[in-house]
């Protein structure tokens, strides 16, 4: 016999051995095939389960479908209902064919099973599936009906057999999904169970109207609605329907009155229903002629219509109310026809009412008490008894008639008598009253109301004391009525002896009926001389030329930003540019005129003033023509400007522009006018006024003289003369201090008019080179600015030093003024939209320069020039930013970084320029010892500059210290992974300034 195997033919050999089946094989293969039956019973019971669940949902939801629809649509077509019933079987059968049928004639088989058993335990791949597709048939049960198998095979299912002996195949089965299903059938029983054993009724009838469509099966109706109205109405009167619901239970939400007009089906229209009350209203455009109502709602919708019939009320043809008021108010008795008025308390009246047709009776009531009311014998007139009003407040007096056929009504509106005390007369000014500042020449436009509830007999001004108004009335005139108004000149040069003539007050005053003496807020005025008047209202034209000086910047700059939006090709460099024009145009139009606060109605109000004063001055005499020059400028120029400007923005042609650029150069040069005129008449009238006061000082010396010229006592009289003198010396310095004032304005003036002379040429020049060079032409003209600039700084004060006799500590502190109005000036542009761009830019700039000339003197003091630099490179980026755009709010962050540099060097100078800080021990910054003297040069302290760098160091420890701390405040607040990223960088560089910190201050003391 040969070695060889089976299971290792030779290469010519291609057939096996037939064998028989192992006994391990026909195990296995019974092991599954348990669990197939078991498999088919389960999926059988499962669709069992499934299509009661799904016929006992079916079948519910179907009965709640049709008894919610019913609730919501009561009459819905028996159509739906076929259609629901066809649904619910359509949904029966496919379930019966999908969970009954399908099991029965689709049973599971040993190879389904097998791939189920493969999903379950994955190690056994797909050979338990393969072993049982290539096993024999299992038709018959005896082993040796079986066909050969080969012994290679025989080994594989011997091993399958080996390897799933301790495997358990009835895990395969999906028990949860079984469970689920048992559940779920369960739950259905269990809520259909409820709902027939809660509701048989209701159930009943479900189960009928779907399992019989083709019978007529109703729901109970829930809803009896009934309604209450009127058969018979009046004309135009507003009636009141009540729905009610028979069974006493609340309205349905859906409650709806419907009204239509008898001969008119199409005019149909809905009425609002108190659902609380039940109540409809129809209103008197509803009840002008016979109509028809009816309701629905919830599941009663079966009310026909109900008619209702209109006939014509009766009319009011005439009424008439006669009134005895008491003696003692002063009234006298009178009728009236008014449906509202007004009698005194205890007054008696009577009513008298006519109609157009007999009416049965009348009844008339007040605040609900019934008046006694007698009728004619036609039925046509009705007349009350005299009542008395003895209640003050408001009586409603209501009519309610009834005619001979039983038809009720009333007449409308209801009336009202107002029942008053006699009250004193209410008198108010038609304006809120201020101080006024006025002279004895002045002649006074009041005006003031009055009422009274009875009525008024007299008014007039009276003049009192702050106390009460005392005499008689001044300017008295009858009156006749409960209410006027009155406008009232009077002329100050009556004005009664007071114990404070400087003060006065005014009051308007009325008396009524009863004699009773009612006035207004007292009005005080202050009589004072015209010079102190004159000087008042200088002040005011001061303000009126600050303004006026404001609006010509404004326009300055729109005009400027106007030009330049004419001749850019960029959109985005137009727009912007555009909406700092419209802004600054705005502003100067703000400032010409916003209310009581603008030039013009200053102005006006320092015209107006001066006219009432008779106050005669080449300026105040032209305030009224300058108020009307500004109204004409805003009007003309200004306003239309700023709507071109705006509607120019909505457009995308520049072609308007041209025409705006020249209003706003005609704007220009008028306010330039209209400040030139008013600045030249003010200088005119401070220097006059300057000279009137020491005239009038010169005055009273001069009486005072005369006085001690007469004095009988030699002593008294050498001793006032002595006094007079050193008054007489003090005039006379006076005199020669507004002397030398005139000669330095003078002075100040002709060196202004020499630095006008120079630039004019150059202006010249700079016009020419802009056709050429436009860069180095820019940077000339910022030269020249900043020239102007100065100029304009030493035509202000003559006597400002130079920076080169000024201290280092002094222009530290100089320069940091400067960078705070820089700061200033950046947050006014941001607020400004941009407007003040330009001035900033220059301040920025001149705090450049300014720097500059301090750099030098700081460069061998150590960490001063790094900290200039920071400052320098912030200052510098303000500049760019607000070049760039006007209206980035990194600038002033910028500016504000620049402003805290400097106020750093700046203390630290002063602080080492202290006495006590000049020789500080340099190991110890905060010693308090004082062991040398300050030295001096040029009169002036010199500052100890190592000492000074380590000030600036303990300042910028202290600064960099502030920022840390704001830095881990800010750490609970970090939102994402960016954020946490963004503050470690901001910790590291921290820290980093600190440690080069430390560095240098160990080479300041290292150097020491």
């Amino acid at each position: 016999m040969s070695n060889q195997s089976i299971f290792d033919p030779s290469p010519g050999q291609t057939t096996t051995t037939p064998v028989r089946t192992s006994q391990a094989s026909e195990l296995l293969l019974q092991k599954v095939a348990k669990v197939t039956r078991q498999a088919q019973l389960w999926l059988r019971w499962r669709g069992r389960f499934l299509f009661a669940a799904v016929l006992l949902i079916v079948v519910g939801g179907g009965i709640c479908v049709d008894y919610s629809v019913h609730a919501w649509w009561a009459n819905w077509p028996e159509t739906f209902r076929w259609g629901a019933t066809v649904t619910i079987l359509l949904v029966v059968a496919w379930a019966a064919e999908r969970w009954l049928w399908s099991p029965l004639v689709r049973p599971v088989t040993n190879f389904q099973v097998a791939r189920r058993i493969e999903l379950r335990f994955p190690r056994l791949g797909d050979r338990l599936s393969s072993f049982i597709e290539s096993y024999p048939s299992t038709e018959n049960s005896s082993s040796q009906n079986l066909p050969a198998y080969s012994e290679l095979q025989r080994a594989a299912s011997d091993r399958l057999a080996e390897e799933t002996a301790g495997l358990d195949f009835s895990q395969a089965l999906d028990q949860p999904r079984f469970l689920k299903t048992v559940l779920v059938c369960v739950a259905a029983v269990v809520a259909v169970g409820l709902f027939f054993f809660l509701r048989p009724a209701t159930a009943s009838i479900g189960v009928q109207r779907l399992a019989m469509p083709w019978r007529s099966v109703e729901w109970p109706r829930q809803n009896h609605l009934q309604l209450r109205y009127p058969e018979r109405i009046s004309t135009g009167n507003p009636v009141s329907l009540q729905i009610v619901d028979a069974a006493g239970v609340d309205l349905p939400v859906d409650t709806k009155l419907s009204w239509r007009l008898a001969e008119e089906p199409d005019s149909q229209q809905s009425v609002d229903v108190d659902l609380a009350t039940g109540e409809a209203i129809l209103d008197r455009s509803q009840t002008e002629e016979s109509f028809q109502v009816r309701v629905q709602g919830g599941d009663d919708t079966s009310m026909p219509w109900q008619n209702v019939e209109v006939v014509p009320p009766a009319k009011m043809l005439d009424r008439r109310v006669s009134v005895q008021p008491p003696p003692i108010s002063g009234v006298e008795a009178f009728e009236t026809e008014a449906r509202r008025f007004s009698i005194p308390i205890d007054s008696r009246f009577r009513i008298r009412i006519r109609v157009d047709r007999e009416l049965q009776n009348l009844v008339v009531t007040r605040n609900e008490e019934m008046l006694t009311v007698e009728r004619s014998k036609d039925g046509l007139e009705f007349e009350s008894t005299w009542a008395t009003a003895n209640e003050q407040g408001t009586q409603t007096l209501q009519f309610e008639w009834t005619d001979l056929d039983g038809l009720t009504g009333s007449f409308l509106p209801d009336w009202e008598i107002d029942v008053v005390v006699d009250s004193v007369p209410v008198v108010a000014w038609t304006e809120t009253p201020q101080d006024r500042y006025l002279t004895s020449a002045a002649v006074l436009d009041v005006s003031f109301t009055a009422s009274d509830n009875y009525g008024l007999v007299e008014s007039g001004l009276v003049w009192g004391d702050g106390q009460e108004a005392e005499g008689d009335f001044v300017l008295s005139k009858p009156a006749d009525g409960i209410e006027l108004q009155r406008d009232v000149q009077i002329a100050l040069d009556s004005v009664p002896e007071q114990d404070d003539p400087a003060a006065v007050l005014l009051y308007a005053a009325a008396r009524d009926t009863a004699g009773q003496v009612g006035r207004s807020e007292g009005l005080r005025l202050f009589l004072i001389s015209a010079e102190e008047l004159e000087s008042r209202l200088v002040e005011q034209s001061e303000e009126v030329l600050e303004l006026i000086q404001t609006a010509r910047n404004r326009q300055q700059i729109a005009m400027d930003r106007t030009s330049e939006a004419q001749l850019q090709q960029d959109v985005a460099q137009r727009e912007a540019s555009l909406g700092i024009a419209r802004a600054a145009q705005q502003q100067a139009v703000q400032q010409i005129d916003s209310g009581a606060s603008g030039a013009l109605a200053k102005a006006a109000q320092v015209a107006s003033q001066a006219e009432l004063n008779q106050l005669d001055s080449p300026l105040l005499n032209s305030m009224k023509e300058i108020a009307d020059q500004l109204q004409q400028t805003r009007d003309s120029q200004l306003a239309p400007a700023l709507q071109q400007l705006e509607q120019a923005a909505a457009e995308e042609s520049t072609d308007s522009l041209a025409a705006t650029s020249d209003l706003q150069h005609a704007a220009e040069a008028t306010l330039k006018s209209i400040e030139d005129r008013l600045a030249g008449g003010l200088q005119k009238q401070l220097t006059a006024e300057s000279i009137r006061e020491m005239a009038a000082t010169q005055q009273r010396l001069a009486t005072a003289t005369e006085r001690a010229a007469s004095s009988q006592s030699e002593q008294e009289q050498r001793e006032r003369t002595e006094t007079l003198a050193d008054q007489q010396l003090e005039l006379a310095r006076q005199s020669e201090d507004l002397q030398n004032r005139l000669q330095e304005m003078a002075e100040s003036a002709e060196n202004a008019a020499e630095d006008l002379q120079q630039w004019a040429p150059r202006m010249r020049a700079l016009a020419e080179q802009l056709k050429k060079q436009p860069a180095s032409a820019a940077q000339a003209q910022a030269q020249l600015a900043a020239e102007m600039r100065e100029a304009a700084e030493d035509f202000a004060d003559p006597d400002r030093q130079s920076d080169s006799s000024t201290p280092l500590a002094d222009r530290a502190s100089e320069l940091v003024r400067m960078q705070k109005q820089v700061a200033d000036a950046v947050d006014q542009t941001l607020r400004s939209e941009g407007v003040e761009s330009d001035a900033a830019i220059a301040k920025q700039s001149d705090a450049l320069k300014k720097v500059d000339s301090v750099q030098e003197e700081l460069q061998d003091l150590p960490l001063f020039p790094e900290a200039l630099q920071h400052a320098k490179q912030a200052m510098e980026s303000t500049v760019a930013r607000l070049k760039r755009d006007p209206l980035d709010a990194q600038s002033l962050a910028d500016a504000t970084a620049a402003k805290e540099w400097l106020e750093q060097i700046a203390q630290s100078l002063q602080q080492a320029g202290t006495p006590s800080d000049a020789k500080q021990d340099p190991q110890e910054p905060n010693s308090d010892d004082q062991n040398a003297d300050p030295q001096e040069e040029n009169g002036e302290t010199k500052p100890d500059f190592p000492m000074a760098s380590i000030h600036l160091m303990r300042s910028m420890q202290v600064r960099l210290r502030d920022q840390t701390q704001q830095l881990e405040d800010r750490r609970t607040e970090l939102d994402g992974a960016d954020a946490v990223q963004e503050w470690k960088r901001e910790r590291q560089e921290l820290a980093a300034q600190q440690a080069e910190l430390a560095e240098r201050l160990q080479a300041i003391l290292d150097d020491q």
